[in-house]
């Protein structure tokens, strides 16, 4: 394993995208989502996510539910 691996010295993953394009990575599939294409977010951690994960618990923090809106911490005295 060890001799074919160095032979063969590379470990790349190739990735479909538009390097001129601007975009987002989703947190949940790894592929891009582009300047213009609807979204999720997490409200916790902000994570951005393809429309399809809505609803689905945040990959991230594992705090939000996607697409939910939060306000935050409040603080009362």
């Amino acid at each position: 394993m060890k001799a074919q691996c160095e032979r063969n010295p590379h470990d790349a993953v190739e990735i479909e995208y538009d390097q001129f394009a601007e975009f987002d990575i989703c947190a949940a599939s790894h592929t891009p989502i582009y300047s213009g294409t609807s979204y999720e977010d997490c409200a916790f951690c902000g994570a951005k996510y393809h429309s399809k994960y809505k609803g689905s618990i945040c990959r991230v923090c594992r705090v939000c539910e996607i697409g939910k809106r939060g306000s935050g911490i409040r603080l009362y005295k």
